[in-house]
């Protein structure tokens, strides 16, 4: 293979290796050690007398490189961490080393929700991308489930360079694995990781003086929200959903003891006042059969975003 290439056309023109395969740095597959300063000793250019050297050659020209500078590329390794998974409401103290990884675990029961902070405690000003924490979730499959690079939130707790992926949903029974790690891996420090249960929709609850029930939330991307209540015959009911940040388009579902939709709204057709053209309303509904019903949130398109529901009886 190496004779074959060292015989084709090429002309030389420089004493570096292809794709900066320099001693400790990461290349294009993974890392990359030399044994040694990275210089090859044959000089190669990547381009043909004629023409550009087609996609092919320069990937047996850059394995012809590795055999002749006794070069190997080796997988990413993890550091070795503690083998007891994280429980909620708990933070753990980590050391990462510049060159590998931390991850550690979690065991979820299905359709858990959790946050996950990382906080970085190192304070060296004249480097703030020390200070640049990464977090991946990964599946019980070992498929990436969430990333998060810089929290971009107004926390106090935590520096711009910080991490957190919030109301994360664990679909899956199983362990997961929680990978922590600095911005390109190149940075060594101590980084504060916080795990903590979390409510995915940030429902509240309130009555008024006459019985009206309200529940604010957040509706996630592609989400649904449920609401389970006791209703008595004879009663009249009328559901609201009320889009409050702007960004949502909702739909009302309203489903009986035995899964059966009983009525649907989207937009409610009223010349009320309080009301936006796409809010959702299910105005005056008699109850037939006393029981157990839900009521279901959803967006029209999928989106996210905060709303009201109200539940009024007469």
């Amino acid at each position: 293979m190496v004779f074959i290439l060292l015989n084709a056309p090429l002309s030389t023109n420089s004493t570096h290796p292809p794709f900066d395969l320099r001693r400790g740095k990461r290349g294009p597959l993974g890392d990359v050690t030399a044994d040694n300063a990275g210089v090859v000793p044959t000089t190669i250019r990547f381009f043909r007398r004629d023409r550009a050297c087609p996609v092919r050659s320069i990937m047996w020209l850059f394995i012809a490189v590795l055999a002749m500078t006794g070069t190997t590329i080796t997988a990413q390794s993890i550091t070795d961490t503690p083998t007891d998974p994280m429980q909620t409401d708990e933070t753990r103290l980590i050391t990462l080393d510049g060159e590998n990884p931390t991850e550690l675990t979690y065991v979820a029961v299905p359709g858990e929700v959790i946050t996950i902070s990382g906080r970085s405690l190192e304070t060296d000003a004249d480097n703030p991308a020390i200070r640049d924490v990464v977090l991946t979730v990964l599946t019980v499959d070992g498929d990436q489930l969430a990333y998060n690079d810089n929290h971009n939130s107004d926390r106090d707790d935590l520096a711009p360079g910080d991490a957190r992926i919030e109301r994360l949903l664990l679909p899956d029974a199983g362990t997961y694995v929680i990978r922590v790690d600095t911005y390109g891996g190149i940075f060594e420090g101590e980084v504060e990781v916080t795990l903590t249960a979390a409510d995915l929709y940030e429902a509240t609850f309130s009555e008024d003086e006459v019985g009206t029930l309200r529940v604010a939330a957040r509706l996630p991307r592609d989400g649904r929200y449920t609401y389970t209540f006791e209703a008595v015959e004879g009663e009249v009911l009328t559901l609201t959903a009320r889009d409050t940040a702007f960004t949502l388009d909702p739909r009302l579902t309203l489903v009986n003891a035995d899964g059966v939709v009983i009525a649907t709204n989207d937009d409610h057709g009223t010349d009320a006042l309080t009301l936006d053209v796409l809010d959702a309303q299910l105005a005056d509904f008699p109850v037939t059969a006393s029981g157990r019903y839900t009521v279901i949130v959803t967006d029209f398109l999928g989106r996210a975003g905060a709303f009201d529901l109200t539940l009024a009886r007469r």
